[in-house]
């Protein structure tokens, strides 16, 4: 799980898309890469969620994912089930993330104060979500570091047989 993957805030990916399709000066070129140079790794993931108080026992990949299927399988409801298929392969050894040329991005958003956030610096704030929302459970082992309070009313959770 050494592998960098390219995961971004959905917050950054909005406003990029946001200024390149109302700066005319974003006709200049024909694509603006996404791409956050903190070269996250899943590995990094699972430190952040022992961090913040998760028992995450280290397993082998091919381990996890014979469980990750089973339990997907099994459960009509899941939100991981449209997502299955992504790690049906070997993916320690053969997902690649490469770095992106994201020169035209950094120039469009040059002077606007937008940056790509690290994600170690969102992963508490997601989990804490995640946790409000009751789709993660609250951190019971002993943590290093705790989740942030959200002061925020979740109205509705959908699923993908739920009619909300």
């Amino acid at each position: 799980m050494a592998n960098p993957v390219n995961l971004c805030s959905v917050d950054y990916v909005a406003h990029v898309v946001v200024e390149a399709v109302s700066q005319p000066r974003a006709l200049d070129h024909v694509v603006y890469h996404v791409f956050n140079h903190e070269h996250f790794r899943f590995q990094d993931m699972f430190d952040m969620l022992r961090a913040y108080g998760y028992a995450v026992a280290d397993v082998e990949y091919m381990q996890w994912r014979s469980h990750l299927m089973e339990y997907t399988l099994s459960n009509n409801d899941s939100a991981l089930f449209p997502l299955l298929h992504y790690v049906l392969d070997d993916l320690p050894s053969s997902t690649k993330s490469p770095d992106l040329d994201d020169s035209h991005t950094r120039a469009l958003l040059e002077g606007t104060g937008i940056e790509c956030q690290q994600m170690k610096s969102l992963m508490g704030l997601y989990l804490a979500y995640l946790v409000k929302a009751g789709f993660l459970a609250p951190p019971s082992a002993s943590a290093s570091r705790q989740l942030p309070e959200l002061d925020i009313e979740i109205r509705g959770i959908v699923s993908r047989t739920s009619n909300n």
